[in-house]
């Protein structure tokens, strides 16, 4: 895991400096600035490199943004799934994705309740919508799978995972 990016100070250059992305910024020489510079740059939102070919990318992705939008709760909802998911298909690429794959990796549980079978299959269908959003994939793959509805609680009320947003 990359380090997160800090300001030090080259006395050689006389000047604060901070690498970002493996990119070397040279933040001036007044430390109040220049921290003011690295707030900046930190708050701009970061090119990233993502292969639309590997699942797993595109979901390392969808995390690392539900991580920073959403709440911890939120984020280790998704992450249970999502990982259960990309270890059933570690090689799958993005373009061979199918709702079968998602639908076999949910009754590979028999164990499952409705609301958790609905609950897996809605992680992976949020994730391909994001993507889509995003623009890591042209087209969501599993759109049109059918997600079950949710079980009623004894006191009848829907019991469902976090909300999409």
């Amino acid at each position: 895991m990359a380090r997160r990016p800090k300001p030090w100070f080259r006395k050689a250059r006389g000047a604060w400096f901070v690498t970002v992305e493996g990119i070397q910024h040279n933040l001036g020489a007044d430390k109040k600035e220049a921290f003011e510079r690295f707030y900046q740059l930190m708050r701009q939102p970061q090119r990233r490199v993502v292969s639309s070919q590997a699942l797993v990318a595109v979901v390392d992705a969808f995390l690392d943004w539900v991580k920073i939008n959403r709440s911890a709760d939120t984020f280790e909802w998704y992450r249970y799934r999502l990982q259960r998911f990309c270890q059933r298909y570690p090689d799958l690429r993005t373009t061979d994705l199918k709702p079968f794959h998602v639908q076999q990796w949910v009754d590979s549980y028999p164990d499952l309740g409705r609301t958790s079978r609905r609950n897996y299959l809605r992680s992976v269908k949020r994730c391909c919508k994001w993507a889509v959003q995003q623009g890591y994939l042209s087209a969501n793959p599993v759109e049109h799978l059918e997600v079950p509805t949710a079980d009623r609680s004894p006191h009848g009320k829907v019991v469902v995972g976090p909300r999409n947003p």
